[in-house]
């Protein structure tokens, strides 16, 4: 397992209710401060990356003095289901690269969270 995986947290399943910004930015402060609160050597962490589609959410977080540094090249996506792709069913997804060392391109990491729902009828 890399370094840069050990170093990165991953929250692929933070559910929030409504369609407010508010909501994410206050959930993503209470995650961050639980975080940091039980690093072992209290270390600090960054949001390296998020993605929203209404209930579903994608947040990653890096150390400071670790990977988030070397973060690059960050790319999001959602997509819903039903009615105007609305609705708290669907996926969300991100890509970033981590720099790797002079002359060399690192690695890629992609993460997909999502939720479905089978009716059987």
């Amino acid at each position: 397992m890399s370094s840069a995986f050990k170093n990165t947290t991953l929250l692929n399943s933070c559910v929030v209710a409504g369609f407010s910004r508010h909501v994410i930015e206050d959930r993503n402060k209470l995650i961050l401060s639980q975080i940091e609160a039980h690093a072992p050597n209290k270390e600090s962490y960054t949001l390296i990356a998020k993605v929203v589609n209404v209930g579903v959410a994608l947040l990653v977080y890096g150390r400071d003095d670790g990977v988030a540094r070397y973060v690059t090249d960050v790319e999001t996506t959602w997509t819903g289901c039903g009615p105007l792709y609305l609705g708290n069913k669907g996926a969300v997804g991100m890509r970033f690269r981590i720099k790797g060392p002079e002359r060399t391109v690192g690695e890629t990491y992609t993460y997909v969270r999502n939720v479905c729902l089978f009716i059987r009828g």
